[in-house]
C-alpha cells in the first residue's frame, strides 16, 4: 500500500531535539495547518518526527511560527506504559521538508 503524504503549517513551538538509545539524532515538532471550509476556518494539528540529517536541518532553519511543508508518511504507534495502560497515537514520519513563505515573513 502507499503512505505518502505533504502538508504545510506553522510550528506551533520550537522544535525539541533528542538522541535515541541508539546515539541517532531525533527532532520532534507539532504543526498547524488551516483548512479554510467556506467562511469557516478550521486547524488540524498535526505530531512529527524527523531523523538524523533532516532532523539537525529542522533543529538548525526553523522556529515557532514558521511556515514549513514537510513530506514524508504516516506512521501509527501503540505502546504500553507502566501501569500497563496501552497506548495510541499517529504521527508523521518526515522524510523531507521545505521552506515555505517569502523571505519578508521570515524577517517578520
Amino acid at each position: 500500500m502507499f503512505n505518502s503524504l505533504s502538508i504545510i503549517g506553522r510550528l506551533t513551538a520550537d522544535p525539541e531535539q533528542f538522541i535515541s538509545k541508539n546515539g541517532i539524532a531525533f527532532t520532534k515538532f507539532s504543526i498547524a495547518h488551516n483548512k479554510d471550509f467556506s467562511k469557516n476556518e478550521e486547524t488540524y494539528f498535526f505530531d512529527a518526527v524527523a531523523w538524523k540529517s533532516t532532523a539537525v536541518f529542522i533543529m538548525n532553519h526553523f522556529k515557532k511560527g514558521q511556515l514549513i511543508l514537510i513530506s514524508g508518511k504516516l506512521a501509527a504507534n501503540t505502546w504500553t506504559d507502566k501501569n500497563g495502560l496501552k497506548h495510541n497515537d499517529t504521527q508523521i514520519e518526515v522524510d523531507s521538508v521545505y521552506f515555505y513563505g517569502t523571505k519578508q515573513e521570515e524577517q517578520n
